[in-house]
């Protein structure tokens, strides 16, 4: 897999080839440009929760067993937590 800066230095570079480029019709330098900046920026959002991800999930594990909580909660939270993990990491299921 490509990492996503890549992609987005590939949208920079179309959007200069745009510019330099007289008669180029297929999107504007611009909206390439913007394209870019949004994956960049949504980029560094998803790196910030998936961060919050791993730090709060040893101590959602700590709590799986408590009765603080209704029952079957924790276990619940812990398995929205982990399945996002997995699928922004593209790897298999953490336990």
């Amino acid at each position: 897999m490509i990492e996503t800066k890549t992609y987005s230095a590939m949208l920079y570079m179309l959007a200069d080839q745009i510019d330099s480029e007289e008669g180029c019709v297929i999107e504007s330098a611009e909206t390439v440009r913007e394209a870019a900046e949004r994956l960049d920026t949504q980029t560094v959002a998803i790196n910030v929760l998936m961060n919050a991800l791993h730090v709060a999930l040893p101590f959602v594990e700590d709590h799986e067993a408590s009765d603080a909580y209704k029952p079957g909660a924790v276990s619940k939270a812990l398995k929205t937590i982990r399945a996002a993990i997995t699928s922004a990491e593209g790897g298999a299921a953490c336990n």
